[in-house]
């Protein structure tokens, strides 16, 4: 805290005046002191009552107690913001228009009142509806997105991990022949809030994820938020992260922004304009907040389809022409990797030198394109097989990617795993692929282990076990400390004069050790190292 507070200094940082509401320009000074005080005292606007409670005791804010961190280090974020959240529009109002001026410590004293009372009833609401078992919390510790994914499965057959670099699988309480949780799983929401993950996971990857976790009810809503800019323009900020036009999104992917549809919205954009006039760049990166809630444009519509998304109602589906889908989703795989194009990463490294977007940043494996047309799937009619191959045709045939001949194999074991669509070659089984296309495999055996079989599946789970004494380039130089590593791995087979190497980006990792044993010759149990 004190170290924070020393980088702070004399500083006034604007996002806390998003509470302030529409006269968010008499709340600069004020909130600059909040946020200052919360960071020298570790109490809400460093609030007289709280301060002397906490001396009078020799504690510290409880909050502080739990962490995320390694061993429980210091994990506060650098943001943390105590009235971020409240409505003080009407304390403003007070102090400013109907009151007499006080001093800054008083102001703060006054707004943190009224957050306490406005915490405080949300939590006498909240404790009425538990009283009166109308609400259900099911708590989950982990990578929201393989979250989403699994609750899409109605399953509880673990297919995924709770959180990158660990070991524990996803499985979720509450389904159908488990007799452990008191609830059942909840699968299906009315409303989804997502915060501002878009701009850490991609705003695709995260609508991919949720939207079929979405009641088709009138009163059925996505919330999105995102605070990275995504351009100079705020209105073309969503087109731009996006990938496409909004409105050709919205159609195909059954869910529109409300002020699309309904031409208006609730969310006011004057304040983020006035805000980016007085806020700092945290690393050239500016902040815009955009909100948006994403809705089913027909929730009333009784049409009959063919698909459903849940038993209360029928999707409604666009039909397209397969030639038109197929160059659009080709168009969107160009933006999701755009960066693989160098006739455009120079220009766009360039420009990172003057100024940073949210767009800047790598979000995308080919899960992800994988992962929307098999949404897509479910809200859109077209011929499906012409669609699948053109599009194939357009990845295989283009040349601007700089891997993305590498990431064909990639790209179709998902399509495979996801169950969107196989590759009518790739269906025959890798010993007759062999006869094919000149292939060199491993010869049949009667070695132990599945690749020297008669029949060895068309994916197999690799586990690579990497030493610890490796993993040294990703420090080596940094004084120990390193962001998380972009990692790949490549597989080569060198046939004659020619090489074939193949990029997989999407993989689990994980700190520990694998022993060997099972019956297959392949690992039978895993050991995590909780130290990583």
């Amino acid at each position: 805290m004190s170290k924070r507070s020393k980088e702070i200094g004399t500083s006034s940082f604007a996002h806390g005046l998003r509470s302030a509401g529409p006269i968010w320009g008499k709340g600069a000074e004020v909130l600059g002191y909040t946020y200052r005080r919360y960071w020298e005292t570790g109490v809400a606007g460093g609030n007289t009552a709280d301060c002397t409670r906490l001396a009078q005791k020799s504690h510290v804010n409880p909050m502080f107690a739990v962490s995320s961190a390694p061993l429980g280090g210091f994990a506060v974020h650098y943001g943390s913001e105590s009235l971020l959240g409240f409505h003080l529009v009407e304390t403003f109002r007070e102090l400013y228009y109907y009151g007499e001026k006080k001093t800054l410590a008083a102001q703060s004293d006054r707004l943190v009142e009224a957050a306490k009372t406005q915490f405080t009833n949300w939590c006498h609401s909240f404790e009425i509806l538990v009283r009166n078992r109308r609400v259900c919390v099911q708590l989950f510790s982990g990578e929201a997105i393989a979250l989403c994914h699994q609750l899409q499965l109605k399953t509880g057959d673990a297919r995924f991990y709770t959180k990158p670099w660990k070991l524990q699988p996803l499985r979720l309480d509450g389904h159908a022949g488990q007799t452990e949780s008191r609830w059942p799983l909840v699968d299906r929401f009315d409303v989804i809030d997502t915060s501002n993950l878009g701009d850490h996971v991609g705003l695709i990857n995260m609508i991919v994820a949720t939207a079929p976790l979405l009641r088709t009810q009138a009163n059925s809503v996505l919330c999105t938020e995102s605070l990275l800019a995504a351009s100079d323009d705020p209105a073309s900020s969503l087109s731009a992260v996006l990938g496409t036009d909004i409105v050709t999104f919205s159609l195909f992917i059954g869910l529109a922004p409300t002020g699309l549809w309904a031409g208006t919205t609730l969310e006011a954009v004057s304040n983020e304009a006035g805000l980016q006039s007085v806020s700092r760049p945290i690393q050239k990166q500016s902040q815009y907040r955009l909100r948006i809630h994403w809705k089913d444009p027909y929730p009333l519509s009784s049409s009959s389809c063919s698909t459903s998304r849940d038993n209360e109602k029928t999707l409604e589906q666009v039909k397209v022409v397969a030639g038109g889908l197929a160059g659009w989703l080709f168009s969107i795989y160009k933006k999701m990797f755009a960066k693989e194009d160098l006739s455009t990463l120079f220009s766009a490294l360039k420009g990172m030198q003057d100024k940073h977007y949210s767009t800047d940043m790598q979000r995308y494996t080919r899960a992800a394109i994988v992962a929307l047309i098999r949404v897509l799937k479910t809200t859109v009619i077209t011929d499906w097989d012409l669609v699948m191959t053109t599009f194939q045709d357009m990845v295989v045939s283009d040349g601007t990617l700089l891997v993305g001949s590498n990431s064909l194999q990639e790209l179709n074991m998902h399509f495979a795993l996801f169950g969107v669509w196989t590759l009518p070659v790739l269906a025959q089984g890798p010993r007759r692929i062999q006869k094919t296309f000149n292939l060199q495999l491993r010869p049949q055996s009667n070695v132990e282990g599945i690749l020297g079989g008669p029949d060895p599946p068309s994916i197999v789970h690799i586990l690579l076990s990497v030493p610890r004494k490796s993993l040294d380039v990703f420090t080596t130089g940094t004084g120990g400390v390193s962001s998380t590593p972009g990692i790949h791995i490549s597989v080569k087979q060198q046939l004659g004069d020619q090489q074939y190497e193949n990029c997989f980006h999407t993989f689990h990792c994980y700190f520990g050790r694998a022993s060997h044993g099972g019956d297959d010759g392949g690992p039978d149990a895993f050991e995590e190292d909780d130290k990583g």
